[in-house]
């Protein structure tokens, strides 16, 4: 197997070099974990708000369903009493 060439950086020695690597491969790793991280929190919080929306709107259908179910009950809304 060949050696990975790597950018001309001014260190005395080879190895110099290849911690450098090592070091920015660590680096791109932990980067992109936490992006990871990142983007599941995202869609957690989305996945939660998109949860609460819904159930929002349930609830505005059931009450709209209840209030034709009122009106349509017999006698009901029909007449106001006005004496008191």
């Amino acid at each position: 197997m060949g050696q990975v060439q790597i950018a001309s950086f001014p260190y005395a020695r080879e190895s110099d070099k290849t911690m450098v690597s090592v070091e920015g491969v660590i680096q791109s790793s932990s980067a992109i974990q936490q992006s990871v991280t990142a983007n599941q929190v995202d869609m957690a919080v989305a996945k939660k708000t998109l949860d609460a929306h819904k159930q929002a709107g349930e609830a505005a259908v059931q009450l709209i369903e209840s209030a034709a179910k009122i009106s349509l009950a017999p006698g009901k809304g029909s007449m106001i009493n006005t004496v008191g």
